[in-house]
């Protein structure tokens, strides 16, 4: 569901966006679901 949010937002995604959610554990992908509703940039998905 994650790829499908992102890549529907953000498309196309980098395969680094692909790579780091593969890679997350699903509370980091809870928080990243909620963050998807506001964020203008991937880099504010990830709150780096």
């Amino acid at each position: 569901m994650q790829l499908r949010l992102l890549n529907r937002k953000f498309h196309p995604l980098p395969e680094a966006a692909h790579q780091r959610i593969a890679a997350a554990d699903a509370e980091t992908l809870r928080v990243w679901g909620e963050r998807v509703l506001d964020a203008k940039c991937l880099e504010e998905i990830w709150g780096d």
